[in-house]
């Protein structure tokens, strides 16, 4: 108990960090004369175009291994859910828990509803440190991993760690990149359909190291891509 409660606390002082990171960028951003959009080639609020027919017979990504937590997480009985058709998802967002890479899934849970009482783990998969997947809501749940409006149309998928200094693992990566492929494939999106979250919103979200440094985004993409077309 001792120790859950020492992980607790990590967590909070990790999430107030983070919250005073994503202030000191705001308003550095809003200090700063704008700057000309960087790729992806969709923009804030619009939405991913669908892959045509033929395109989409030449995906054959396998159905990666997952974890369902979906059942096993804490949940507050208090919040209301809303449910949404598949087809009205659009984009991926890529996020990263900004905590310790060894918290989990169930300790980001108890986190938001036990601290934040919200409705639970907001994402929709969980990449762990060692690239294990897990499913954390179900793709038909509209959580509150982004902004109202994204939150409508997109599927949240948080990597373990905090990537502001460091990079995931590679097999976080890898196992991201494979999920992010059939979750495309899936959901008849567009290969451009996956986005940084801070490339949507004023957040540091998923790290620095996203678009700098290891630049791990483009990472990413690339094995999506290889996924995609049969070169992975």
């Amino acid at each position: 108990m001792q120790h859950l409660q020492a992980q607790t606390a990590q967590l909070q002082v990790q999430m107030r960090r983070l919250q005073a990171q994503n202030a000191q960028l705001l308003a550095r951003r809003q200090a700063a004369p704008p700057q000309p959009a960087a790729t992806p080639a969709v923009q804030r609020g619009q939405p991913a175009r669908p892959v045509t027919a033929a395109a989409r017979t030449q995906l054959r990504v396998a159905v990666p291994v997952v974890q369902n937590l979906t059942r096993q997480l804490t949940r507050n009985p208090a919040v209301r859910l809303t449910a949404r058709p598949l087809a009205q998802i659009d984009r991926i967002i890529i996020h990263h828990s900004g905590a310790a890479p060894t918290v989990g899934a169930a300790q980001i849970a108890n986190f938001m509803v036990n601290q934040r009482k919200q409705a639970g783990i907001p994402f929709h998969y969980f990449v762990t440190a060692n690239g294990t997947l897990q499913q954390t809501n179900d793709l038909t749940i509209i959580t509150a991993h982004s902004s109202p409006a994204l939150n409508l149309v997109s599927v949240g998928v948080c990597f373990a760690g905090n990537f502001n200094r460091v990079p995931p693992s590679p097999a976080q990566i890898e196992a991201g990149a494979r999920l992010a492929a059939w979750l495309i494939q899936k959901l008849n999106l567009s290969a451009r359909a996956v986005f940084g979250h801070k490339e949507l919103v004023q957040t540091q979200s998923p790290g620095l190291q996203w678009d700098s440094g290891a630049n791990w985004g483009a990472q990413l993409r690339q094995k999506i891509q290889a996924y995609l077309t049969g070169a992975a």
